[in-house]
């Protein structure tokens, strides 16, 4: 006669939980974006001031420019975004990324400034190995899942809450164990701090006329040294980004509202429509009507799902 054979299993969990939950009581999701099937999807230069993201490249190619430093991401990859950094993406046009974002606010790390997931000046992009990745996109998908089934329950919203943090803490872990970053010395971060500063005047100001002169008046530097200074950091001159900003608010009204290019151009900064429509065409590769009717089919949620 076969004997049964039992098993029992026990674990006492004696450490304390670390301070992470008590300080990121704040935490909050305010954005899942899910981009896949797209050979031309692009993201023009854009940052944001009191968000995080983190992105997970699930498949096919990109190239993402983050700080002016340039990365050629692929499946596994993930790259962090804090407050205040400058990217943009260009999708593979002979393999589309697959590619996921976590926008979040409130999010608070050891001795890191208010919102920073990594390290001010250190490299953000990381390779996750298969596991890891694997997790990342898993929670991704059902925080996707969850809130599309569910938008309004205490039951969805606590559990989006949850995979979020447990998000951010393989993430924190993953970058803790990274020692491949390097970090800024004190008068590169002045550097990067004049670059940042001068990059959310143009922000805000964008579709006002601006010239190298009056950035250089306002920052109390040459024009020379302010052109050089935002073009080493970023990879691209101050005028060229103004220029981004407002291609980038012109493909979104193109997309999302039933406005006339005369009226976008005029609402970005131009007078002359027929100069904006050579600089679209220039800087995008389409006229802005070919734009939209490539485009208008193929419309990512801008709005946030959390909000």
């Amino acid at each position: 006669m076969q004997r049964e054979e039992y098993a029992l299993i026990k674990l006492r969990f004696e450490k304390q939980p670390s301070t992470f939950l008590s300080e990121n009581r704040d935490f909050q999701i305010t954005e899942i974006t899910h981009v896949f099937g797209n050979p031309n999807w692009i993201f023009n230069f854009h940052s944001h001031e009191n968000l995080s993201e983190i992105i997970y490249v699930a498949g096919g190619q990109g190239v993402y420019t983050v700080n002016g430093s340039v990365f050629h991401a692929g499946k596994g990859d993930v790259l962090i975004m804090n407050p205040n950094t400058v990217h943009s993406v260009l999708s593979d046009p002979n393999d589309a990324l697959d590619a996921w974002t976590l926008t979040m606010t409130g999010v608070k790390l050891d001795d890191l400034p208010q919102g920073y997931i990594i390290s001010p000046g250190t490299y953000p992009y990381y390779n996750t190995s298969g596991e890891s990745g694997e997790a990342i996109r898993l929670m991704l998908e059902r925080i996707l899942t969850a809130y599309t089934q569910d938008s309004t329950s205490d039951y969805t919203h606590d559990l989006t809450h949850v995979l979020g943090l447990s998000l951010l803490l393989i993430v924190h872990r993953m970058v803790e164990h990274n020692d491949s970053h390097r970090a800024m010395t004190q008068k590169e971060t002045a550097r990067r701090q004049t670059a940042l500063d001068v990059l959310h005047y143009i922000d805000k100001n964008y579709r006002s006329a601006i010239k190298i002169e009056q950035l250089a008046a306002q920052f109390h530097v040459s024009a020379s040294h302010l052109a050089h200074l935002f073009t080493t950091e970023f990879g691209i001159s101050p005028i060229n980004y103004q220029i981004s900003r407002r291609m980038s608010d012109a493909q979104w009204q193109l997309i999302r509202t039933n406005h006339s290019v005369s009226t976008i151009a005029r609402a970005v900064g131009y007078e002359n429509p027929y100069h904006f429509t050579k600089l679209f065409t220039k800087h995008i590769g389409l006229h802005p009507q070919a734009f939209r009717e490539q485009y208008t089919t193929v419309k990512p949620d801008e709005s946030s799902l959390f909000a």
